[in-house]
């Protein structure tokens, strides 16, 4: 019975020491999604839509840019900086120019763990 119970003091303390270990240091950004599907469009659609974020870290999280690879997309962002276990949004406006598949994406630089991340914008624009 003790070498059971000392079994299971060791297991709790390595899983104790794990968890400690995973604790983030410093701001960290977390997406509520990475990707989104835009749908069907025409030329000239117009839509509008939103990546919330968390900063999940222990210091305040801030967006240094956040850029798209195509002119179509229009983006707005909090310049200030996000607080921990607080939420930010980055808010996108797309245009349909031409037609074919999208395949947009937009990439978003902070002061966190994970400096860089790119969300993906996805749909189609049909032709007239």
């Amino acid at each position: 019975m003790k070498k059971i119970l000392g079994l299971l003091l060791i297991i709790f303390i390595y899983t104790g020491a794990s968890a400690q270990e995973k604790a983030i240091n410093g701001p960290e950004i977390q997406f509520n999604k990475k990707e989104h599907q835009i749908g069907e469009l025409h030329i000239g659609d117009v839509r509008n839509f939103t990546y919330e974020y968390t900063n999940i870290g222990n210091a305040p999280l801030v967006l240094f840019d956040v850029i798209s690879n195509c002119d179509c997309t229009e983006i707005e962002w909090s310049k200030e900086p996000i607080l921990p276990g607080k939420k930010g949004v980055i808010k996108l406006k797309y245009t349909a120019e031409t037609p074919g598949s999208i395949d947009k994406f937009v990439t978003v630089t902070s002061n966190a763990n994970t400096y860089r991340v790119i969300l993906w914008n996805k749909g189609k624009v049909l032709g007239n």
